[in-house]
């Protein structure tokens, strides 16, 4: 495994989350079906200040999780396609682009060179991570010191 800091992130492949002024950064691999990843934008994402949360859509729960993916990364607003499901279960009505296909595929081959088992799995800036779904205060914690 190698050490996946935000140096290392492809920040062109995921979904770019802006909360107030941004300063600090995570990055979450989630699968659109994933009711713990849901359950993690809901109610910890929602209540971070001050983040940019680089999003990797890894839809390896299925055929209907890269179908959402899909629709997600072919949609106009990609953030608010995002928010929109992961939030409010309004499904995205972008269409499947070469493109998305392609970002999708290089996140499968970034999510196994990081042995990736599940989602959602969320790296903070300073590279530790994985880490599972957890409450604000855990991931502000996270965020701040070193484990």
């Amino acid at each position: 495994m190698r050490l996946f800091n935000e140096a290392h992130w492809p920040k062109d492949l995921a979904v770019k989350l802006v909360k107030g002024n941004g300063k600090a950064k995570l990055a979450v691999f989630e699968d659109p079906n994933c009711g713990y990843c849901q359950a993690f934008d809901q109610q910890t994402l929602t209540q971070l200040d001050n983040a940019t949360v680089y999003i990797f859509l890894w839809p390896f729960l299925g055929e209907d999780s890269v179908a959402k993916a899909e629709a997600i990364l072919g949609s106009d607003d990609l953030a608010q396609a995002f928010v929109d499901w992961m939030d409010d279960g309004v499904l995205p009505d972008g269409d499947p682009t070469e493109e998305g296909q392609e970002i999708l595929k290089k996140i499968f081959e970034l999510a196994e060179e990081l042995g990736i088992q599940g989602t959602p799995a969320v790296f903070t800036a300073d590279g530790h991570g994985p880490y599972g779904a957890m409450t604000i205060s855990q991931l502000r914690h996270r965020m701040i010191e070193t484990p």
